[in-house]
């Protein structure tokens, strides 16, 4: 069974110093980093890659997976391990075998779908992602694996995306879901969910938490990337009383930067579309010369024949 959805998150923890804040801070009960291949700045052996906790586009830090795991073993705190690469994924199980003897929760995170804002492939695929971590499930007591470890799912998004998640979005996480089995194989699934994206459509997640939220397996998070300007209370308001007026705010967390007053939320959220508008026109444009190209490649050919 999952913990509850409504943690206090340390967002993106990726230095020694974060790390170390975020474990002595007794408001914290969630801490949240970014795993990627790099350099760990503090060993003497700089060459070699490993993971590390950073954000990308570093490239470095000074708090590598294995430390992150050290320092953590003795904190009750639940972890989410956010992987942006598919190339950490054996060596984060290795360590993971090793290291963890951690009572709290671990979340397997990554964006494994294409989403609103992003269509096309992802770095993570689901087999590449799903099937080892699967495979270390297995290798663990499955009194273990049904307690302390729990899959974080999402989509890869762009805020600025002029359209919310679609159903189509949702049924192909909920294939994903049933195919690998995943509610069986371990404590849960925590569906990742923009909250820009999702305010555009709330609704579209309703049927689901329908369904298989009364499992006590499936629960949804919502949340602001790294980079993104915080939300309005609007936004946030507006999603938190949907959830309560279908009944599933025992489903739903925020890890959400808010606004901290209504100038500057309305101002963040003009700010988004604003950009939105130009960064979507953008995309359109040459969405539609990569179209026109080939077609004027043809053409080109057949005139050149006659």
């Amino acid at each position: 069974m999952l913990p509850s959805p409504h943690q206090s998150w340390a967002h993106s923890t990726c230095t020694v110093a974060e790390l170390t804040k975020a474990i002595q801070d007794d408001s914290i009960t969630a801490i949240e980093s970014d795993i990627l291949m790099g350099t760990d700045t503090s060993s003497s052996s700089t060459s070699s890659k490993q993971p590390i906790m950073a954000h990308p586009p570093e490239r470095t830090s000074d708090l590598s997976f294995t430390t992150f795991m050290e320092m953590t073993s003795s904190c009750n705190k639940h972890l989410k391990l956010d992987i942006k690469e598919k190339e950490c994924i054996p060596p984060i199980l290795t360590t993971l075998k090793k290291e963890n003897t951690k009572d709290a929760m671990i979340y397997f995170n990554a964006d494994i779908l294409p989403g609103p804002g992003v269509r096309g492939t992802v770095p993570i695929p689901p087999p590449a992602f799903l099937q080892p971590c699967l495979e270390f499930l297995e290798t663990q007591p499955p009194q273990t694996a049904q307690s302390h470890y729990a899959f974080s799912l999402g989509w890869r998004t762009d805020c600025r995306s002029i359209y919310g998640y679609t159903p189509q979005d949702i049924s192909k996480m909920e294939e994903v879901m049933l195919q690998y089995s995943l509610l069986e194989k371990s404590a849960g699934v925590v569906l990742a969910v923009n909250a820009r994206v999702l305010a555009k459509s709330p609704s579209v997640l309703d049927d689901t938490l329908d369904e298989f939220g009364k499992t006590q397996k499936l629960q949804v998070l919502i949340w602001t990337g790294t980079g993104e300007p915080p939300i309005s209370n609007r936004i946030f308001s507006n999603l938190k009383d949907h959830f309560e007026r279908i009944g599933c705010q025992d489903l739903v967390g925020f890890d959400c930067q808010v606004a901290s007053n209504p100038w500057m939320g309305a101002i963040f959220d003009v700010g988004v579309k604003t950009n939105g508008v130009w960064w979507n026109t953008k995309k359109a444009f040459w969405y539609t010369v990569e179209l026109i190209l080939p077609k004027m490649n043809v053409v080109q050919k057949l005139l050149k024949r006659d």
